[in-house]
C-alpha cells in the first residue's frame, strides 16, 4: 500500500448529487463529505458553545446539543457540486446559515446522509446477532426514556436493521393473534347453532 496521502479519494470522497429543498421551496443540489477527526472535535466545540448559549447542557442527550451538532455536520460536509475534487468548496458558510435556510426535518435528512455515506467508509462493525437484537429489545422496554441516547454505540445502518427485525417480530405476533381469535370465532359460531336449535326446536310450553 502506498503512502496514505495517495490512497484513492480518501478525505475526498463524496457522496454527489443530494437534492433537497430551502424553506421558500427552491430545490438545491450539493454533494456530501467525510469528517475528519479534527472536524469532528471542532463541531463538538462549537456545539457545545451553541448549548452554553442557549442555557442547555454540552453534552449528549440535551437536544439542543444534538440540533446544533447537526447544523455543524451539514455546514461541515455539505459541498459544493461545481468546486473541484482536489479543491473542495462548502456548500454553506456556517452553521448560522443552515439554520437560517433550512428546518429540522431538512437539517436532519442531510445529516443523516452524511452520517450514511460516513458509516460506508468506517471499519467497525456493522451487523449484529439475533440474541443482541432481542437483548436491545428488552433493553428499551425496560429503560425506555430513562436512556438518553440508547444507540450511542449503534451505526445508522444498525438501528435501521433492529427496526425491520422488531417489525416482523411485530407481524408474527399480529398474525398468531388474528388466527386465536379467528379460530375462537369459528368455534364460537359452530357451537352457537347447537345451542339455539335446544330452544328453537322445542315448541314454547303454551303450544304444547
Amino acid at each position: 500500500m502506498g503512502r496514505f496521502e495517495e490512497i484513492a479519494d480518501g478525505t475526498r470522497a463524496r457522496d454527489y448529487g443530494v437534492s433537497f429543498t430551502s424553506l421558500d421551496a427552491r430545490e438545491w443540489t450539493c454533494d456530501l463529505g467525510l469528517l475528519t477527526a479534527d472536524d469532528d472535535l471542532l463541531i463538538l466545540e462549537r456545539a457545545a458553545d451553541v448549548a452554553r448559549s442557549k442555557k442547555a447542557k454540552p453534552e449528549r442527550g440535551d437536544p439542543v446539543f444534538e440540533f446544533a451538532m447537526s447544523c455543524e455536520i451539514v455546514a461541515f460536509t455539505a459541498i459544493d457540486p461545481e468546486s473541484p475534487k482536489d479543491a473542495p468548496a462548502r456548500f454553506f458558510k456556517s452553521s448560522e446559515q443552515v439554520r437560517k435556510n433550512l428546518d429540522r426535518d431538512r437539517v436532519h435528512y442531510l445529516q443523516a446522509r452524511q452520517a450514511a455515506f460516513q458509516e460506508k467508509q468506517s471499519p467497525l462493525k456493522r451487523s449484529h446477532t439475533e440474541e443482541e437484537y432481542r437483548r436491545k429489545i428488552v433493553e428499551l422496554a425496560v429503560e425506555g426514556a430513562a436512556n438518553a441516547n440508547p444507540f450511542d454505540d449503534w451505526a445508522p445502518s444498525s438501528v435501521v436493521d433492529l427496526m425491520c427485525f422488531t417489525a416482523r417480530l411485530c407481524v408474527a405476533l399480529m398474525t398468531f393473534k388474528s388466527t386465536s381469535i379467528g379460530s375462537s370465532s369459528t368455534e364460537l359460531s359452530t357451537t352457537t347453532p347447537a345451542t339455539n336449535s335446544s330452544s328453537t326446536d322445542s315448541p314454547p310450553a303454551s303450544e304444547q
